[in-house]
């Protein structure tokens, strides 16, 4: 379901506070334990690796999404420990290289051609470079200025709003 999917892949916060913790040395006080012993257990319950049924693929392929996002916030946090580089052109190529997977993946996975309609490039162009690259240049400009770990805890309300706007009907 879109809102499970949804909450397995923004499991990241609690990936972004023990990757950091790892690579980064911050440090994870307080309140923060309890935020992860309860992911950690939320996580577990939403995995339900007793019941290892045909869903379990997908439900750690959206875990290792938000593991992926984890990993590349801790990097991005590195980078910009090293020195200053420009926001624009890391989320330029991050951009065109994650594209180009998906340019792969669509030409090896079999489905009905693209009706290439003024509408669908709107939308392409509407998700791919205004979300998507806003979005990503908006996430590194807050992780210069916050811990990696107060970064991802932060992003807590998407998957709550997601699951929330996913049963308003039009």
């Amino acid at each position: 379901a879109v809102g499970k999917s949804a909450v397995l892949i923004y499991t990241f916060p609690f990936w972004t506070l023990l990757f950091a913790r790892i690579a980064l040395g911050e440090r994870i006080c307080g309140l923060q334990w309890l935020g992860v012993a309860l992911a950690g257990t939320g996580l577990a319950l939403l995995l339900e690796p007793w019941n290892a049924g045909g869903n379990q693929f997908s439900r750690i392929l959206a875990v290792l999404s938000g593991v992926s996002w984890a990993i590349s916030t801790i990097i991005a946090k590195n980078w910009r420990s090293r020195g200053d580089f420009d926001l624009l052109t890391v989320t330029a190529w991050q951009l065109l290289l994650g594209g180009l997977v998906c340019c792969a993946i669509t030409l090896a996975v079999p489905s009905r051609p693209i009706e290439w309609t003024g509408y669908f490039v709107l939308l392409i162009f509407a998700s791919g470079v205004i979300a998507t690259a806003f979005g990503w240049l908006l996430w590194l400009m807050i992780l210069k200025h916050l811990s990696a770990g107060v970064a991802g805890l932060g992003m807590m309300a998407v998957p709550a709003l997601g699951v929330l706007f996913s049963r308003l009907h039009y």
